[in-house]
């Protein structure tokens, strides 16, 4: 089977993909991971190492379909975002959606994508370059983002989600398709944004903060902002005088300010950090009080 969008092919066998799955129920289930191979964690899901044919292979498990159809909705997105990103000039990693066949009531799908050393990760590498070579390196990063993003075609374009592979810029983080139609509507179901907001969170969510949080992917001063804000930490912090002028150069009216990120930085991180704790609440509601399954793997899985 080809990978999503074209390029190589970057397959489990069905074994293999089911195998991990019973490994992943085992640890939501039990709180143990120490059997899975953890890459990372996504804001939804996360990353796990799967090795076959001699290959190690980066999965990531997707929130359960409410049906096949929309699965099969979400397949079609995929694909034609990553056509899409190839068009506008940026290199995708080859992406392949693979359905569990386990057989359950909610169908069951990976993202699964060739796996790489960390330190091809573009925050490594400017982490180790000098003033001029982290120019070089961001250049065409910023160059990128200028081609791609539009008001149907968005980008989550954080220094996270980007690698330097065989010498090519390459974009790795593929599983939320940012596509609207001719009407602003976005062309995957927005439940998968929505997926890990504990559930008692989610109306308000949705009705007051999904369309500005999207938004901000189809802006491209606001993708500035966002990949910007991951120059604050360290060890690349030294060098968001120099990239700002590259940004700003690219920008026509107002630019980025340093102080401008450092409000952004601090707004997203008490976001996120209030979400953490709330999905762990949320967990032990589903697991202890419920005696249902929460069904996502958290950073130290049900220890934390």
């Amino acid at each position: 089977m080809e990978a999503a969008g074209g390029g190589a092919i970057v397959t489990l066998p069905a074994a293999a993909l089911l195998e991990l799955e019973q490994d992943v129920e085992l640890a939501l289930q039990s709180g143990e991971h120490a059997h899975l191979e953890l890459l990372g964690y996504g804001d939804i899901s996360a990353v796990l190492a799967c090795r076959a044919g001699g290959r190690v292979l980066a999965c990531k498990r997707l929130p359960p379909f409410s049906s096949p159809a929309a699965l099969d909705r979400y397949a079609r997105t995929l694909r034609a975002y990553l056509d899409r990103l190839r068009a506008a000039g940026v290199q995708a990693l080859e992406t392949e959606l693979q359905i569990v066949e386990a057989g359950g009531p909610a169908p069951v799908a990976y993202c699964v994508q060739p796996a790489f050393d960390p330190s091809s990760l573009l925050t490594e590498a400017l982490g180790r370059a000098d003033a001029g070579e982290a120019r070089a390196l961001f250049g065409p990063v910023v160059d990128a983002i200028a081609a791609a993003v539009s008001p149907r075609l968005g980008l989550d374009a954080g220094c996270a989600n980007w690698a330097l592979l065989g010498g090519q810029l390459v974009y790795i983080d593929t599983s939320t398709p940012l596509l609207r139609d001719a009407e602003g509507r976005e062309e995957v179901d927005v439940e998968l944004f929505l997926a890990s907001v504990p559930s008692a969170l989610r109306p308000l969510v949705r009705r007051f903060f999904v369309g500005p949080v999207l938004d901000r992917f189809y802006d491209l001063r606001s993708v500035y902002v966002d990949l910007m804000s991951w120059m604050l930490k360290e060890p690349v912090r030294r060098h968001v005088p120099a990239l700002l002028e590259v940004v700003n150069a690219r920008l026509r009216g107002r630019p980025i300010t340093e102080a401008e990120l450092s409000h952004y930085d601090r707004t997203n991180t008490a976001l996120w950090t209030l979400l953490r704790r709330l999905r762990r609440v949320e967990r032990f509601w589903q697991n202890e009080i419920l005696g249902q399954t929460y069904p996502f793997l958290l950073p130290a899985c049900a220890l934390s």
